[in-house]
């Protein structure tokens, strides 16, 4: 992570984070924190802004780089997260201090756990803690990108530039993950009704032909034996089958938790030819967003790229980015590092090193973004346009052959009795 000093304009170094309260002109009382060197410069800044100060105190905390993690918390969904720094950014615009603009969130907040977490950053802030050291301890709710954006902000006096910016970039995460959930969805709920299909056939359907056939004493051809020997299995011997089922979806959840399982199933999918353009495309419009908005809120680029390896639970990401941050530790620049890899497009490397020559690597990195993300959502509907029509008559194959399997009988009788 960047040091202090290191985001401060002119390499000055800010030694402590002091939290303070005061009296505006009209005797309201507010607080919150800023960074200086000493007290009396807080004060003399205070006084500056027609303050009147009541008490100045030195936070320890509000300068700690990591915060322990609030483990009784939940998580905020991303919606609210939104609306949270959206908000926050639009009242630090408007001139409020930051423990007014949480305490008005917190007013506005519906009656759950976003506005729990709301009220205890608010009681942190104003307890002298710095708003990124309170937003860290929740993880669940706040990446480290949004952390460090925060961190950076606090650092540089631009927290109501930064707020804005943590509030797009999460909307701009959210479309790209809804646009993946719309490329996963059809197929799977198109997989889960036909199994549901051929379920009921074989369970309801089929044993009152079973029956029929019984009666007239039909010889059965094998393609109908097979299949009524698995519906009587299934409606007979459930009473087992069940406990085995349950017994190999808990060895399969074990075995998923594990590293080698995360690699193989990561390889897996990114070789399935349809489903490998879309993870592809949002893994690129992501980690260049987030490069992006790193990058330009003075992050330098090693600490960037190991902020963005941290925020992806994908194996071959991670090891992306290992091979990448060596790289750069090393000398070379961030292109050449994701020219060797399978998981960035030719020309993605192609326009980040033109970004590079050109000392415009923030900019060139949200046009990447934008055009992946364009990008992903044609790729997202020429992908439902193919996987459709394939799933349905994938299903009415395996309807049809049921159905034949299960006529095959009438069909022999037809033929005794013709002649």
């Amino acid at each position: 992570m960047p040091s202090v000093a290191d985001l401060q304009p002119g390499g000055a170094s800010i030694q402590s984070t002091f939290a303070w309260r005061a009296r505006d002109a009209e005797g309201v009382v507010c607080s919150g924190t800023m960074a200086a060197g000493s007290a009396s410069e807080v004060a003399s800044s205070l006084r500056d802004e027609g303050r009147f100060v009541v008490s100045i105190r030195e936070s320890a905390s509000g300068t700690a780089d990591v915060a322990p993690r609030d483990r009784r918390e939940v998580r905020m969904k991303r919606d609210e997260a939104i609306a949270f720094f959206r908000q926050l950014s639009v009242m630090l615009e408007a001139g409020v201090p930051i423990s007014e603009a949480l305490d008005a969130i917190l007013r506005q907040a519906s009656e759950n756990g976003a506005r729990v977490m709301i009220g205890r950053i608010q009681e942190e802030v104003e307890a002298g803690e710095a708003l990124s050291t309170a937003l860290a301890r929740r993880p669940r709710s706040f990446s480290p990108v949004v952390v460090s954006l925060i961190r950076a902000a606090e650092a540089t006096g631009s927290l109501d530039v930064m707020a804005r910016r943590a509030g797009e970039h999460l909307t701009k995460e959210r479309r790209v993950i809804q646009q993946v959930r719309t490329a996963l969805t059809y197929p799977g709920f198109m997989a889960g009704a036909g199994g549901l299909i051929i379920l009921s056939l074989l369970v309801f359907v089929l044993p009152r032909f079973a029956a029929i056939y019984e009666s007239r004493a039909a010889t059965l051809p094998l393609p109908t034996r097979v299949l009524m020997a698995s519906a009587d299995f299934l409606r007979v011997q459930w009473w087992w089958y069940l406990p085995l089922l349950a017994g190999i979806v808990l060895v399969a959840m074990a075995w998923s938790r594990s590293d080698s399982a995360r690699r193989h199933i990561d390889g897996l999918v990114l070789r399935l030819p349809v489903i490998r353009s879309v993870i592809i495309g949002a893994m690129v419009s992501r980690w260049t967003r987030t490069l992006s908005v790193l990058c330009s809120a003075g992050v330098n680029l090693v600490d960037a790229v190991s902020i963005v390896r941290g925020a992806t639970n994908s194996p071959s990401q991670k090891e992306l980015w290992d091979d990448v941050e060596g790289s750069i530790r090393d000398g070379r620049p961030l292109a050449a590092s994701l020219e060797e890899s399978a998981l960035v497009p030719a020309s993605v490397s192609a326009m980040i090193s033109a970004g590079e020559r050109s000392g415009r690597l923030p900019e060139v990195l949200i046009t990447i973004a934008d055009c992946s993300e364009e990008d992903l959502e044609a790729t997202v509907k020429r992908t439902t346009s193919l996987i459709e029509p394939a799933m349905i008559v994938a299903l009415g194959l395996v309807v049809g052959v049921i159905a034949l399997a299960m006529l095959l009988p009438v069909f022999g009788m037809s033929g005794m009795v013709s002649g």
